[in-house]
């Protein structure tokens, strides 16, 4: 039977090529495998804002009693703070696994061998701080190299969530831990 508007006489219907289900067989089993898996959302959930604390996001220690640049043991700046988050299993929790990225310059008053370099994590949700740890790096630096990258092992921090997933309303603070004296010229610049 011809097709409307089709002048030629005598014509069979177009019929279901071979080559076209080679093309097709492919994208099937992707399709297929789609459903298999749980039905709920794999997105990874999501994390608390990580930001450095301004005041202590960088630092320049001193000799006790020094403030000129002789006396300076060792400047640093916090670069990053990265990480990714999972969702524990009974999912009142998010756990997020945090390294942090510091660039430390030794000064004229460094001492021989390693530097410890205390830095802290603090925990806030609208604008109470819930928790606060201390951590210390080891600051090394090789013969003839006066400035060093220094990137954390990861740790892992806990932040409570509800099953609405409230993770994204928490700030993880990254600092230096500064002095008295070093907060005030920090906090001043």
């Amino acid at each position: 039977m011809p097709y409307p508007g089709d002048d030629r006489t005598g014509t069979q219907p177009m019929r279901f090529r071979p080559r076209l289900a080679h093309l097709l067989a492919p994208l099937a089993v992707p399709m297929a495998l789609a459903g298999c898996g749980p039905g709920r959302n794999q997105f990874p959930p999501a994390c608390p804002i990580v930001r450095p604390l301004p005041e202590a996001a960088r630092l320049r220690r001193f000799l006790p009693g020094s403030r000129d640049t002789s006396g300076l043991v060792l400047q640093g700046r916090i670069l990053a703070a990265n990480g990714k988050c999972r969702r524990v299993e009974d999912g009142a929790a998010v756990v997020a696994r945090l390294r942090i990225t510091m660039r430390v310059t030794r000064g004229p008053a460094a001492p021989a061998g390693g530097i410890p370099l205390p830095y802290f994590l603090a925990i806030s949700r609208g604008g109470r701080v819930l928790t606060r740890a201390t951590y210390s790096a080891p600051v090394s630096f090789p013969a003839g190299q006066d400035t060093v990258t220094i990137t954390t092992p990861p740790f892992d921090l806990r932040v409570p969530v509800s099953s609405h997933g409230e993770a994204a309303r928490y700030t993880i603070w990254v600092g230096f831990q500064l002095t008295q004296g070093e907060f005030a010229a920090e906090g001043g610049r």
